[in-house]
């Protein structure tokens, strides 16, 4: 009985749809929705609303997200992924395409990547594409913008409305501009007044673990972020950057080993902004293991690759909050990626430093 608006793509999807909901909310559409992830100063992740739409974070890890008909979809990207269930990159290209296929009224899409770019220009039929990006040919583009630990302010061209206007966003890093692009596209499609639009841009809380801010502690600013893939990674330590600190000390989890087995390559490169580099044993998330693939074998391959960096495995989790202790100085910046158990050091390593003073 309600109108499905869903977001799916390979990273980004459950910080542009909880900044979906959030605009809905603002605008007073009271939306029901389901995210992946928990939004800051709401404490929840799912709500029934008594408006029209139905807000959804559409996973495609499992092909579940063809299961719906979206009356609305955003696409973010599309990388090679979760090829333990579809098999092939080709398979997984296919379910995108159906998806996108699936929808009713308005595709929206980022331009910035080829891959969606071309599936939407091949797909025709009654309903409406609206693409999004940094690209010059994307409908809604960003033509400046300038990222700091402020967040991101930036001008845009509207195609739909043929002008231009200036946004800003507490999110850090390009890739949340882009996010935050296409809730601005979202809102010009439902008609939503632009003056709700650029509120809830600006003041949206942000979600759990979508680098969030844990604690500082004698000048250390400890951060906790999911980023698990090396785009994702690459994206939240480029982010990091922005923010005024002496060294940027990353420890990561490896989640899955097939997403390691698949992806080693693209790990290894993935830490070029990271003065530290802290590597610890494979979260399996169920997973039996793979032969030859492990924690350390990972930590070999990123090692090889960052041979003028300070670098540490560390297989116990336990241990990583006193060695942290050890080496972090005034001006550092922690950062703790991946989508497993690591959240639970980032708060015990807060504990540890708190224990020094």
């Amino acid at each position: 009985d309600k109108k499905t608006i869903a977001v799916t793509g390979t990273h980004g999807k459950t910080t542009t749809t909880s900044l979906a909901a959030f605009l809905l909310s603002v605008a007073g559409l009271e939306p029901t929705y389901i995210i992946g992830g928990e939004l800051n100063e709401i404490g929840t992740n799912a709500q029934y609303g008594k408006g029209q739409y139905f807000v959804i974070e559409a996973d495609e890890s499992d092909g579940s997200f063809l299961y719906l008909k979206p009356h609305i979809s955003i696409i973010t990207n599309l990388e090679s992924e979760h090829l333990d269930y579809y098999g092939s990159f080709d398979k997984l290209s296919e379910s995108f395409k159906e998806f996108i296929k699936k929808t009713e009224d308005t595709c929206i899409f980022c331009a910035d990547d080829e891959k969606v770019k071309n599936f939407c220009q091949q797909i025709s039929g009654k309903k409406e594409f609206v693409s999004y990006g940094f690209s010059p040919d994307a409908l809604i583009r960003v033509e400046e913008y300038r990222c700091d630990s402020n967040g991101g302010e930036f001008l845009i061209y509207d195609g739909l409305r043929g002008r231009k206007l200036k946004l800003h966003t507490r999110l850090m890093g390009k890739h949340n501009i882009q996010n935050a692009l296409s809730i601005y596209a979202l809102g010009v499609v439902l008609s939503i007044n632009d003056n709700k639009i650029l509120k809830a841009i600006e003041e949206y809380p942000g979600v759990r673990r979508r680098f969030e801010f844990k604690g500082r502690v004698n000048n250390i600013t400890i951060i906790d972020d999911y980023a698990h893939h090396p785009t994702e990674i690459k994206a939240t330590l480029s982010a990091a950057r922005s923010l005024r600190h002496s060294r940027l000390i990353v420890v990561f989890q490896p989640h899955r080993y097939s997403r390691v087995a698949s992806l080693y390559r693209e790990f290894a490169k993935a830490f070029d902004d990271a003065d530290v580099i802290v590597a610890t044993q494979i979260y399996s998330a169920g997973e039996e293991p793979l032969p030859g693939i492990s924690g350390q074998w990972l930590f070999e391959m990123v090692a090889n690759n960052n041979i003028r960096k300070k670098l540490a495995y560390i297989p116990r989790l336990i241990e990583i909050p006193e060695y942290i202790k050890d080496i972090a100085r005034s001006g550092d910046t922690v950062l703790f990626l991946g989508a497993g158990d690591i959240t639970l050091v980032s708060s015990e390593t807060v504990k540890t430093l708190e224990s020094k003073i």
